[in-house]
């Protein structure tokens, strides 16, 4: 399992794209490439924290298991407005792309405060992690956050 600092330099990553990416909305225009980056980047932070961390910080903790279930729902509002965003760049009608780009910025701020704060420090009390890094994970084919799933069931 990745470690905490890499997941929390993540954030920063993506923070520092989110912001680049709203300036470039702020003068009208796109940057798809951009954009793909913050997609990938959180899908893929997304499949690492539900298919390995949040199973093991939550085994027999009923309030961490409550915890995760709140994340959980907010990993599933960041997928559907990361497709919106998407679909929109794809037909090249983007009116509302900074609308779900600000709801997506504004949902990651209070969420990676809970991860970091809450989450992490389980991780680093357990040493439940292995020299993995973040960048070494790959998304199986079809995979989606499990409340979608649970959703689509």
């Amino acid at each position: 399992m990745v470690n905490d600092s890499d997941l929390m330099e993540d954030h920063r990553e993506v923070d520092s794209k989110l912001d680049k990416l709203i300036k470039i909305i702020s003068n009208g225009e796109i940057d798809p490439e951009l954009f793909m980056q913050i997609s990938n980047s959180l899908k893929r932070h997304i499949y690492i924290e539900e298919e390995t961390i949040f199973p093991s910080v939550s085994q027999g903790d009923n309030d961490m298991s409550k915890r995760i279930v709140g994340l959980e729902m907010e990993h599933a509002s960041i997928w559907m407005l990361l497709d919106r965003v998407e679909k929109e760049i794809s037909v090249r009608d983007i009116e509302k792309a900074p609308k779900y780009i600000e709801e997506i910025n504004s949902i990651l701020k209070a969420h990676n405060e809970q991860e970091e704060e809450k989450v992490y420090p389980l991780m680093r009390e357990n040493e439940q992690y292995s020299n993995a890094r973040i960048h070494d994970y790959n998304i199986p084919e079809g995979w989606i956050c499990h409340r979608l799933r649970r959703k689509n069931r």
